[in-house]
């Protein structure tokens, strides 16, 4: 989301730290969203599936919150390896997710 708000400042020539007078970090997307909502903040970046999450979680407070911009989706990442250089304890952990 850094990135995605990155770029969109960019792309009006500034920095978000020059873009917007103040921009906070908490502890997580519930929060930023509730924040929203109450006006304690303008805007929250948020990923697809959170924004979805509070939408099941709050439909009220959801509906109070206006989309502004969406980002074009990621592709899919990949994990890429040298075969030898990992143990297969650690290759399977990165297999199961962990």
């Amino acid at each position: 989301m850094r990135l995605f708000v990155e770029r969109q400042c960019q792309a009006n020539g500034k920095k978000p730290e020059e873009f917007f007078a103040k921009i906070t970090n908490p502890e997580n997307v519930e929060d930023a969203l509730d924040d929203a909502v109450d006006g304690t903040v303008q805007a929250v970046a948020v990923d697809r599936a959170a924004l979805e999450a509070f939408k099941k979680r709050k439909p009220a407070r959801f509906g109070r919150l206006k989309e502004a911009a969406r980002s074009q989706p990621f592709p899919p990442s990949v994990v890429a390896y040298s075969e030898g250089v990992l143990d297969n304890a650690t290759l399977q952990r990165f297999r199961d997710g962990c």
